[in-house]
């Protein structure tokens, strides 16, 4: 119980130490135990310490589908994606009506490939809770791996009436408008995001890309250059000089 509380908290060090002291005493419910030491290591992004401690949850109750959700996302953290879909699945099998189960389990399919499923899946999310609009985001970026650009663009269009600041789907959507040559309303987009954030430098690349892609290749250069100039160690941008505009 101290450990718990120290976990609610947020003290997430010191709930470990308390936690991993009662999971050897063989309390009541040991599964607790070791599930809040799981999503305490989770919380501090440190997967390869919450893996195991979120199987030895499992070990003692197997049918908890908290614990395989968040087994399947310390999985996705790590790259492990056929597992990670192995254990989203079985989240959502256990538990078929919890929003955030489906879409992690359609991001884990989406990570492995399977984007129809994935679409599928999302949407069932979405059923669930129509006002995500981080499923709606991910549903999008599934859309725009299969090059449904049209459906992509509608689902961005849709989680930004939900979050109108986020700078991430904005930029999803700017590289959507690329890809349908809507290459004006692209550059709007990405200048509002680099002015907006000038240490992402990401952005800034994007800007220049979709000047390119207009066909302004003298500005899509003076943005390039000046990339370079104030983040020296971004690979990315050299290669753009180098492959694309043919300069050093």
């Amino acid at each position: 119980m101290e450990g718990r509380k120290t976990f609610m908290s947020k003290q997430y060090t010191d709930a470990i130490g308390q936690l991993d002291r009662a999971a050897g005493l063989f309390p009541p419910r040991p599964f607790s135990a070791h599930e809040l030491i799981g999503k305490s290591w989770y919380n501090l992004d440190d997967w390869s310490h919450a893996i195991p401690a979120f199987e030895r949850s499992l070990a003692y109750h197997p049918h908890n589908a908290g614990v395989h959700y968040f087994l399947g996302r310390s999985l996705l953290e790590q790259g492990r994606n056929d597992e990670a879909v192995g254990s989203m699945k079985r989240a959502v099998e256990l538990a078929p009506y919890r929003a955030e189960y489906l879409e992690g389990y359609a991001a884990s399919l989406s990570r492995t490939g399977d984007e129809r499923e994935a679409i599928r899946t999302f949407e069932k999310a979405l059923q669930l809770d129509p006002n995500s609009s981080g499923t709606l985001h991910l549903l999008g970026s599934s859309h725009k791996a299969l090059g449904h650009f049209p459906e992509a663009r509608e689902a961005y269009e849709s989680a930004l009436l939900l979050d109108p600041d986020n700078a991430g789907i904005l930029n999803s959507l700017g590289v959507v408008e690329v890809e349908v040559q809507a290459y004006e309303r692209a550059i709007t987009i990405f200048q509002g995001l680099y002015d907006t954030y000038p240490e992402r430098p990401d952005y800034g690349l994007n800007l220049a890309v979709a000047y390119y892609s207009l066909g302004d290749s003298a500005r899509s250069l003076k943005i390039s250059r000046a990339l370079k100039l104030k983040h020296p160690d971004f690979e990315d941008v050299n290669q753009f000089l180098e492959q694309v505009l043919a300069v050093e």
